[in-house]
């Protein structure tokens, strides 16, 4: 294999997934995989230092489907990490466990930037809009390394230190969460996203959450998560342990704030204070609560 023609960087092409790690193993750091582009195009603009090889995996076909996938016992949604978000937000129609997502997408970045852009672009750069929402849906990760392949939790992915050895995201995986498979109760599921203007600007926060009340009127399954340009994303797991088995009263939305606020640790930036993004995290996720505990009186 010979690398395409190009000034600077050399852009390389390989056509399975072996030959990607292979190209990578010989280049090294110096070098990076490429998808749709964007997020390396926000770092040229941003005057970063480019990587000198770029390894597309444009030719990688079979990386570019959405379909349904039994593994054991369980169904989980199988979404290749090469399936643009654009396509992605078409071929989900199909799949009413993924509402979230449909909720989401539409939010994410420009229509121009969605028409390139790739699920598994928006998850390696660990900063991606949609990380949330996949953090609230237990996404699962399959990597590809040249010593074989791996499945992990995206959450315990982004706690990871990079990882020194090559690898490609395959896929992602999405567990069956449909209605009838969870417990007997009422349901909300929420993805909200903050920015300085209403036009295409980077993110300042966002916050994803799904909640399940049980026929008890007590909180039988939380996931919280919130992420943002600045913020690395994460779930909220000690305000999640605090509502669980509790009813959504006052008591319990005031505790619910409070955790928030010790828990979450925003970075400064040149727009926002740490204390303002809190207070916007906490009356998010208060807020969309609230209108879960109104719905069941």
């Amino acid at each position: 294999m010979v690398p395409s023609i190009s000034s600077s960087p050399v852009v390389w092409q390989p056509e399975t997934i072996q030959e990607a790690l292979s190209v990578k193993e010989k280049l090294g750091h110096e070098s990076c995989f490429v998808a749709g582009g964007t997020y390396l195009q926000l770092q040229w603009i941003q005057n970063r230092v480019m990587p000198r090889d770029l390894i597309s995996l444009e030719k990688l076909n079979d990386l570019k489907k959405v379909k349904k996938r039994l593994r054991g016992q369980e169904t989980f949604l199988e979404i290749g990490s090469l399936v643009r978000l654009v396509d992605l937000q078409a071929g989900l129609s199909d799949f009413s466990e993924t509402k979230l997502l449909l909720e989401a997408l539409p939010q994410i970045a420009s229509p121009a930037i969605r028409n390139r852009a790739t699920l598994g672009g928006n998850v390696m750069s660990k900063k991606g809009e949609l990380l949330p929402a996949l953090l609230v849906l237990e996404a699962e990760l399959l990597i590809q390394t040249p010593s074989g392949s791996k499945h992990l939790t995206l959450h315990n992915w982004l706690d990871q230190a990079n990882r020194q050895e090559p690898f490609v995201l395959t896929h992602l995986y999405l567990p069956d969460m449909t209605m009838e498979k969870m417990e007997a109760g009422v349901t909300t599921a929420f993805f909200k996203k903050t920015a300085r203007r209403e036009a295409f600007v980077p993110s300042q926060v966002i916050v994803s959450g799904r909640c399940t009340v049980n026929v008890n009127h007590c909180v039988s399954h939380i996931r919280l998560a919130v992420g943002g340009t600045d913020h690395l994303p994460e779930r909220l797991l000690q305000t999640e342990d605090l509502l669980l088995g509790r009813p959504l009263n006052e008591e319990t939305l005031s505790k619910v704030y409070s955790s928030i606020w010790q828990s979450l640790h925003p970075l400064e930036s040149p727009f926002t204070s740490p204390q303002y993004l809190k207070k916007v995290v906490a009356n998010l996720i208060i807020g969309q609560l609230y209108e879960l505990a109104f719905k069941l009186k």
